[in-house]
């Protein structure tokens, strides 16, 4: 069965709220909620505010919107610091009302999670009290005298709001049995339809027909036997969403799913492709929330079927998808009526807890994260780099509507690059005509993405030096004489450490207004080819609290390409420029050192050295030993996961060498340690045709798996000796030894090919895609898993 979409646009909410936005000077902005989204309107004056002084540290501060009254100002003091102060600020920490104005909520799954629908519509309509639970007759459908009576009285509770497509013999037969409920007021809309796990959903009204919804007589003479008009069996979900569940004249803002206790083998192997469908009908603003298994009556606690361990890997990848474990409630087998089903709505009620703060249908759940970018260093190929940054570094971490991004930037048009032949490196000036605002007009949610610009220095110029002056002025003397000595000894390396550091006093200062939960670094000139895991992941994985993330391309030391950190305290440490100079960190040595050069130096300067100052080998002056060794001291765990991403360095079309890794990062390991082949091709086409990654190829490596259902478990897999296809169990392609890709043609007159990239070379392996696709369905390799991480982790 096929259908057309049909889309209704949403009346924008007559919620309006004034703010009053004070930065050097004054102009109003109104708040208007709608829905999810915060859209900020602001007047001709939204302009980035100029330090009232001529002072070169003055800070700026690009408003992309806040739903709070914001007093900026700018506190350019005589010893030339730079800061940007947000005062007296009203985070959008709650911006919904008990209101749940044009939502449609879809729950799609088994009995339990009826039930749980029914207590969360009961709590609503009849705004119960935390301990004023719903009757139990909602949640037991044994406490009726049959099923039909229970569809009634379920049905008429809500008060004339519910229709129900239900039908059920009481000898149960999944046949006979319909249960599709379609709930719908002014301000919500709630819509539940029954899928056992691999079996079928099915129904007997389309979306358009819902209200017409009846309870029907299964028994007896007067027993209903009208047919079906549609059914999608359990691993057909996508196509369940995306031919029925996008008819719906109010578009879904949330898809709630499960497959509970059925076998749900099917759905585990197609979720991939039910996601992406849930997605696309979803929207931006869409919610994605799986709901893993309950504890049955006698376990200790709650197992998870195969579906609920594909959701849960793929929580690490999907921003928009939740995934919710069984949580730890205190249940006695009393509150069973079954082996299954709890008898008592308390249970649901705390169970729904956590579906109500993923749904944020109150004004308690609707709470806004923060979480802060760092991107620092010379622009260099920023404008190739900007958009991937957005997209696959920091939308995955803090997507909205859940989380607000603060993205500090601290650039230089000025650069200064390692050199064979100088000790103090290679010297870039900055260039006039080149300099451009980034991430000045994004098409990121209003309200969610704010950008702080440091427009402090230029790498190696006198700014530069004033500010390392400033910073040296703060500490004790001991700790200024170790910053004076990396400064003299080894400038390129300490210029790039000291920005780094300079960047983190500015988020300090935004730290105490917003509490950040998660810091990520990155440079400005890395590509992200692919999303980054989600938070699940680096929640789910970390060792501790003080881990920090890094990129695996190396395997004895510590990249400072990126950091992932979900700790302030840990965050602190890593930034901290003492912490790096003190004895155990950083040495006087390194690549390309001059040692005569720096001793000459360091007697000008009249500074007395100890012999542990020095490095004993030129590898223990890498930034990257250097970094470790800091984090080892100060007690910081490194971990490392697999990213699809690239360097990206001029000339804009480098020659892509897989082999060299300070051309790439790396995006997953082979058995053999091979570097990053699929990075660095992706990277080599991205930059010399000057596309974005999305007009070039498919940046994400998939697996191919059978459509038809005697082959839905079975992948094709590149053979690396022949270079051709072969089909092998999907499970033992999950993380697949070889890259497979589809190739984007630039001339609209070119097919798309399909590559196999392997032992150092792309082959071509198909090039008739479109008919290729009739007898296998693309899947997404998996990337940030429990199972990549078996491969990836790296010993120490």
């Amino acid at each position: 069965m096929m259908a057309h979409r049909v889309h209704r646009s949403t009346p924008k909410s007559n919620s309006v709220l004034a703010l009053a936005l004070v930065i050097s000077l004054s102009f109003n902005a109104f708040l208007i909620l709608q829905k999810y989204q915060i859209t900020i309107s602001i007047d001709e004056k939204q302009l980035i505010p100029t330090p009232t002084t001529k002072d070169k540290f003055g800070s700026s501060l690009k408003i992309h919107g806040y739903s709070a009254e914001l007093n900026v100002s700018i506190d350019s003091q005589e010893r030339g610091d730079s800061s940007t102060q947000l005062l007296a600020i009203k985070d959008p920490q709650q911006i919904a009302s008990n209101e749940t104005s044009n939502y449609h909520i879809v729950f799609i799954g088994d009995s339990i999670l009826r039930y749980s629908y029914l207590e969360w519509l009961d709590t609503i309509q009849f705004s119960r009290s935390p301990k004023n639970y719903s009757p139990n007759t909602l949640i037991n459908e044994k406490l009726s005298s049959s099923w039909h009576e229970y569809f009634i009285n379920t049905t008429t509770h809500f008060k004339g709001n519910m229709f129900c497509d239900c039908r059920r013999s009481e000898e149960f037969d999944l046949n006979v049995e319909v249960e599709n409920r379609y709930y719908q007021t002014d301000n919500l809309w709630a819509t539940y339809i029954q899928l056992p796990g691999d079996n079928m959903a099915h129904g007997r009204f389309s979306p358009e027909e819902c209200s017409l919804a009846k309870v029907s007589i299964a028994d007896g003479p007067d027993k209903d036997t009208s047919g079906y008009t549609w059914g999608y069996m359990g691993e057909d979900s996508d196509k369940l969403i995306s031919e029925y569940v996008s008819q719906f004249s109010r578009k879904p803002s949330a898809i709630v799913m499960n497959a509970g206790m059925w076998p749900n083998e099917g759905i585990a192997s197609n979720l991939g492709n039910i996601f992406k469908a849930a997605k696309d009908v979803l929207g931006s603003e869409g919610k994605m929330i799986w709901r893993a298994t309950s504890k049955r009556k006698h376990d200790l606690v709650a197992s998870t079927s195969p579906a609920d361990d594909a959701a849960k890997d793929w929580s690490y990848r999907l921003p928009y998808l939740t995934y919710q474990a069984f949580p730890k409630l205190e249940i006695s087998p009393s509150e069973y009526f079954d082996d299954n089903h709890f008898g008592n709505s308390r249970i649901y009620r705390e169970w729904n807890a956590d579906l109500i703060q993923a749904l944020g249908t109150s004004l308690e759940a609707r709470k806004r994260s923060h979480r802060v970018f760092i991107i620092v260093g010379a622009v260099r190929t920023l404008h190739k780099t900007e958009e991937s940054i957005l997209e696959n570094m920091i939308f995955p971490i803090c997507p909205p509507p859940d989380c607000v991004s603060h993205l500090v930037l601290h650039l230089s048009y000025a650069d200064n690059r390692p050199s064979t032949e100088n000790h103090d490196g290679e010297s870039i000036s900055a260039d006039g005509d080149k300099r451009r605002d980034f991430f000045e007009n994004t098409s990121w949610a209003e309200g969610y993405l704010s950008v702080h610009r440091l427009d402090g220095y230029e790498i190696g110029s006198q700014g530069e030096q004033s500010a390392m002056d400033v910073m040296e002025k703060e500490e004790p003397e001991e700790v200024a004489k170790r910053m004076k000595i990396f400064r003299i000894s080894d400038p390129r390396r300490y210029s790039m450490w000291f920005a780094r550091a300079w960047a983190w006093r500015h988020v300090l200062k935004l730290h105490d207004l917003f509490d950040f939960d998660f810091f990520t670094f990155g440079r400005p000139d890395l590509l992200w080819l692919i999303p980054v895991p989600t938070l699940e992941f680096f929640k789910d994985f970390s060792e501790d609290e003080s881990t920090v993330w890094m990129h695996d391309a190396y395997f004895s030391f510590a990249p400072d390409t990126f950091a992932f950190i979900q700790n302030f305290e840990a965050a602190n440490k890593y930034f901290s420029l003492p912490l790096l100079v003190q004895k155990g960190g950083a040495c006087i040595g390194g690549p390309n050192f001059d040692r005569n050069l720096t001793i000459s130096r360091l007697k000008i300067a009249n500074i007395v050295t100890d012999d542990d100052d020095w490095c004993s080998n030129e590898s223990e002056g890498w930034s990257e030993h250097t970094l470790l060794r800091k984090m080892k001291k100060v007690s910081l765990t490194d971990r490392y996961f697999p990213a699809a991403a690239a360097l990206v360095r001029e000339p804009a079309n480098p020659l892509c060498e897989p082999l060299r890794p300070y051309y790439t990062v790396d995006w997953i390991k082979h058995n053999r340690n091979n570097i990053a082949h699929f990075a660095c091709l992706a990277a080599d086409k991205v930059i010399s045709l000057g596309k974005s990654n999305e007009e070039v190829l498919e940046t994400r490596p998939f697996i191919l798996r059978g459509k038809e259902f005697a082959k839905s478990s079975t992948c094709l897999t590149l053979s690396s000796a022949n270079y051709t296809l072969h089909e092998a169990p999907c499970k033992n392609v999950t993380v697949p030894q070889e890259q497979l890709f589809v190739s984007v043609s630039a001339s609209q007159s070119s097919k798309s090919l399909l590559y196999g990239y392997s032992e150092n070379q792309a082959v071509v392996l198909k090039d008739d895609i479109e008919k290729f696709y009739d007898d296998w369905t693309a899947v997404p390799a998996e990337l940030y898993s429990k199972h990549t991480l078996d491969i990836v982790e790296i010993q120490q």
